[in-house]
């Protein structure tokens, strides 16, 4: 699908030249990871690859930055996967003693949106894409938007004050 220019007109030089490069490797058909293995990708420079592949907004601001571009749904969903993730790694750090970095508890989820923003950003823009393709659709719904992160964080903070938790 060639890129929509009514779509694309408001976009920065750099914005037009990531879209470009996405729409290369294929990013129209599928979701990332198969077209960063395509013949296509391999043949990008590292800059043309950093290009697509690094958003360092992303990586500072993770779901901020979805938030802000108007990717409500996958913010909420990231916003919730990312709770569900330190409820995971806060019980696994009880059952190990407290022995696990407080690296591994924060720094997976900016790395996935630092890596993903890029190609979210240009599948909203050009296919109007709300949520990732494969989620059941109730993440697409208001009821489930709003009440994954919310009840994730429930179990979250549930977890945090028993005294497994980080709040003994």
């Amino acid at each position: 699908m060639p890129m929509n220019n009514d779509a694309t007109r408001h976009l920065s030089e750099a914005w037009k030249t990531k879209f470009a490069l996405l729409q290369k490797i294929g990013a129209d058909k599928t979701c990332l990871y198969p077209p960063v293995r395509s013949p296509e990708y391999k043949a990008l420079s590292i800059k043309e690859k950093l290009n697509i592949s690094f958003n360092p907004w992303a990586l500072f601001f993770d779901w901020v930055y979805y938030l802000c571009k108007k990717m409500w749904l996958k913010g909420a969903f990231i916003i919730g996967a990312t709770f569900l993730f330190y409820t995971l790694m806060t019980v696994l750090d009880a059952l190990a003693g407290g022995v696990i970095p407080a690296t591994l508890f924060w720094l997976p989820t900016p790395i996935i949106c630092t890596q993903i923003a890029n190609h979210d950003y240009y599948r909203k823009i050009i296919h109007h894409e709300e949520m990732w393709p494969g989620l059941p659709t109730i993440f697409s719904r208001p009821a489930g938007a709003i009440g994954f992160p919310l009840a994730a964080a429930g179990v979250f903070i549930a977890v945090s004050l028993t005294p497994i938790g980080v709040f003994p």
